[in-house]
C-alpha cells in the first residue's frame, strides 16, 4: 500500500503558516497544499490525479537555502487524500486530517532534553526515499508517494520515549499529549520559536453536553441555539508576554457570548468559548468561524471552522402547518355559513401561527 508523504518547508512564511494551521484544525477538516511539478517525485506524479483516498503523512521540512546542511524533519498529522489535480505547471491536492503524529519523546540527560536524536533518525529514513532528482536537491523533499511500509507509524496508548531501536513515527491515542509533543519539537526551529500555538479541542451542544462532530469537514448547527468551543492551547516555551486572539464569522451568524476573544498568558490552557447561534430565516446557511491572532504580525494559527446551520421550526409553526390541513374539513361542520368565511377564518388564524412562529422569531431583527 502506497502513502503521499507531503513536505511543508520553512522557505516561504505561507509554507510556515501551514503547519500552524494543519496542526490546529479539527479531524476531519479538509486542508490544500500546492506544489510546483518540477518538487513533486515520478512515482507520485504519474498517479496524481488518481490519488484519491491515499493516505497522507504531512512533514515539517527544515532546509538551509544554500545546503550548509541536511533538512530535517518533523512530523505533523496524518490524512486522507480527496482530489488531486495538475493545472499547468501547480500539483493541487486536497486532503481530509486525521490524527496527530509525533515523533518519540526525547531522553532526558541531566536537566537536558535530547532532541536531536529522533529527528536525525527520522532525517536518515527520509533521505533514503524518492526525490525530485536535482543534483544538489536531491534530499529535499516536496512530495513523495513511497510504500507505507518505508515509514512505518505504530499505534501506542501514551508516546514512548525514544529508543534508537524502536519507532519513530507514533500515533497516539491520547492526542492532547500527541499535540503537546508536537509543539515541543517545532518550537525548537527558528521557524516556529516565538509562534503561539493551539488547536481544537472539541464543540459541544450546551443544552445536552454532546459533542457536534463534523461531517464531511462541515459543524452540523441548529440556529436559536447554545454551544461551547473549547480550544487548547500549549507553549513549550516560557510566556513572558500576553497574545491576543480574536473569534468571529461573517456576519455574525455565529455570535460569541462575552467578548469575542482570548488571551494567551500562560503555557497551558483549555479555553471554553460559549457560542449562540441566532434565529435564521432562509432554510439553511454556511459561515466559516474564524479563530486567529489579533495582529498580523503575531505568529500563531488560523483556525476556520466550516458551520452548516439549519432552521429549528418552532412550535407554533407545527400548529399552523396542522390547521391549514384541517381547513379542508371545517366548511362540512359550520354548514349555515358560507364556505368561502369559513375557509378564510381559517387561512387567517393559520396566517397568525406562520407569522409568529415562523417569521417573527426566525428573524434576526424580530
Amino acid at each position: 500500500m502506497s502513502i503521499l508523504l507531503l513536505f511543508s518547508s520553512n522557505q516561504r512564511p505561507l509554507y510556515e503558516q501551514d503547519i500552524l494551521d494543519v496542526l490546529a484544525a479539527p479531524e476531519r477538516s479538509k486542508y490544500d497544499f500546492r506544489y510546483e511539478r518540477r518538487y513533486v517525485d515520478q512515482s507520485a506524479l504519474d498517479q496524481w490525479s488518481n490519488l484519491g483516498a491515499t493516505p497522507v503523512l504531512v512533514f515539517f521540512s527544515i532546509q538551509q537555502e544554500a545546503f550548509y546542511q541536511p533538512p530535517a524533519y518533523i512530523p505533523v498529522r496524518r490524512g486522507r487524500v480527496l482530489s488531486a489535480r495538475i493545472e499547468g505547471d501547480i500539483c493541487f491536492v486536497q486532503f481530509e486530517l486525521g490524527p496527530i503524529i509525533s515523533l518519540p519523546s526525547p531522553l532526558v540527560e541531566g536537566d537536558r532534553r535530547i532532541y536531536e536524536d529522533p529527528v536525525r533518525r527520522l532525517a536518515e529514513v527520509v533521505s533514503r526515499l524518492p526525490s525530485p532528482g536535482f543534483a544538489r536537491r536531491e534530499s529535499r523533499k516536496s512530495a513523495s508517494l513511497v510504500d507505507d511500509a518505508a515509514v512505518p507509524i505504530q499505534r501506542v496508548d501514551t508516546i514512548p520515549v525514544f529508543d534508537p531501536s524502536g519507532p519513530i513515527l507514533v500515533e497516539s491515542n491520547d492526542q492532547v499529549g500527541a499535540f503537546s509533543r508536537a509543539t515541543d519539537y517545532l518550537s525548537r526551529t527558528t521557524s516556529f520559536r516565538s509562534a503561539q500555538f493551539l488547536c481544537f479541542h472539541r464543540l459541544t451542544d450546551r443544552r445536552s453536553g454532546a459533542s457536534v462532530m463534523a461531517t464531511d469537514g462541515v459543524f452540523p448547527l441548529v440556529d436559536r441555539s447554545d454551544y461551547e468551543l473549547e480550544l487548547l492551547q500549549m507553549q513549550p516555551r516560557e510566556v513572558l508576554t500576553r497574545v491576543r486572539f480574536r473569534v468571529g464569522s461573517a456576519e455574525e451568524v455565529i455570535k460569541v457570548i462575552g467578548v469575542p476573544e482570548f488571551d494567551i498568558a500562560s503555557r497551558y490552557d483549555l479555553v471554553k468559548l460559549p457560542l449562540h447561534v441566532p434565529p435564521l430565516l432562509p432554510e439553511l446557511r454556511e459561515t466559516i468561524l474564524t479563530v486567529a491572532p489579533k495582529l498580523a504580525d503575531t505568529t500563531g494559527p488560523r483556525l476556520h471552522l466550516r458551520l452548516r446551520i439549519t432552521r429549528q421550526p418552532s412550535t407554533l409553526s407545527a400548529f399552523g402547518a396542522a390547521f391549514l390541513l384541517l381547513l379542508a374539513g371545517l366548511p362540512g361542520a359550520f354548514g349555515d355559513i358560507p364556505k368561502m368565511a369559513v375557509v378564510s377564518l381559517g387561512a387567517l388564524i393559520a396566517f397568525v401561527f406562520f407569522y409568529y412562529g415562523w417569521v417573527r422569531i426566525s428573524s434576526p431583527r424580530g
